[in-house]
């Protein structure tokens, strides 16, 4: 029945009626619990809500709130950085649902940091996705990972673009250099291969060059021991052996003036240890050498080896001691086997 009121309904610290109930701060109405703003347990919402605003709490994970329903799509949040919605769990700045876990930090509304149930892991502030700047991707069962664009892995091929270093090495374009420009160094180009040591305390240089391009096949040994490069600066002393193959490549292809396709091997010694520098050029009627040679063994296989003495296959010991009594023939020839004349 009707309860006995003392004083009006609203100021009653006390009150029992068929729909209504207050005791000790607690409000109870048909199917809910309430303690002013502060708690409010519903049973016709199956909610429970705790703190500032826990009578108007709704789903949205807010500050200052404790709130948990089991209405058909559960909810449960403390505040705004810890709660379970939509089947997706917040807590500690990551996000875990729909098989991912992601940083809720986030640059331009991607998360800074994914791992996906799929296999995959997405780190960096980009845009998420494989060979994306400022992102590491890393993709399990697609067996590619990327890191930038500059470093990339991805059927069975590892790729480095622009500059990179990895142990010591420096990896350009079309480059793979060993990080030191003087001792031990290693060159790796699209054409060549390169080792070169250099001594600056004795200021010598040492040298060994292959090169293979469409038309030719070389190799370059070289010993500078007064330095190509540094405080002496003297290239025109060395010992060398050199090898060449292809368009060019024949003898006279050295002297600058004429060129024929062939093969030549050529073991040369030019003043490399004290001894006076010799003259530039060839006798007379002869073109000028390139590289002006102080003693020499040359084997040369020439194009055309019915027009000319030169052509065919020839090996030859040339001198340049200009002022000796050494005698020797126009283009500095001592020995020479091969055909004699043209």
């Amino acid at each position: 029945g009707a309860g006995t009121v003392s004083g009006s309904e609203a100021s009653a610290s006390v009150l029992i009626t068929a729909n209504k109930a207050r005791l000790a701060g607690w409000e109870l109405i048909p199917g809910r619990l309430s303690s002013g703003t502060v708690a409010d347990i519903n049973g016709n919402n199956a909610s429970i809500a705790l703190g500032t605003g826990a009578t108007t709490a709704t789903g949205t994970p807010t500050d200052g709130l404790f709130f948990v329903s089991a209405s058909a799509q559960p909810v449960f949040y403390v505040g705004s950085t810890f709660s379970y919605v939509n089947d997706t769990l917040t807590a500690g700045g990551w996000t875990i649902g729909g098989g991912v876990i992601s940083s809720s930090k986030e640059t331009s509304n991607v998360p800074n940091a994914i791992l996906s149930g799929s296999g995959v892991l997405s780190l960096g502030t980009g845009t998420s996705g494989f060979d994306t700047a400022n992102r590491t991707f890393i993709d399990g069962p697609g067996n590619r990972m990327s890191i930038g664009t500059g470093f990339k892995y991805e059927s069975d091929a590892l790729t480095i673009d622009g500059n990179a270093s990895i142990g010591g090495f420096a990896i350009g374009a079309t480059t793979f250099t060993s990080a030191p420009s003087g001792n031990s160094q290693i060159k790796l180009a699209a054409e060549a291969l390169q080792f070169k040591a250099n001594n600056n305390t004795t200021d010598r240089l040492n040298l060994y060059r292959i090169a293979v391009t469409d038309n030719t096949n070389t190799s370059d040994a070289r010993f500078f021991p007064q330095g190509a490069t540094g405080g002496t600066n003297d290239a025109t002393r060395f010992v060398r052996i050199r090898m060449g193959l292809g368009e060019n490549e024949g003898e006279n292809a050295k002297s600058g003036d004429l060129a024929f396709d062939g093969g030549n091997v050529e073991y040369a010694y030019n003043n490399a240890f004290g001894e006076p520098l010799t003259v530039t050029g060839g006798g007379i009627g002869q073109p000028a050498m390139r590289r002006p040679m102080s003693e020499s063994i040359a084997i040369t296989m020439i194009s055309g080896s019915r027009e000319d003495k030169d052509h065919g296959t020839l090996l030859r010991y040339m001198v340049k001691h200009p002022g000796t009594n050494i005698e020797a023939g126009p283009s500095g020839e001592v020995i020479r086997m091969g055909k004699l004349r043209d």
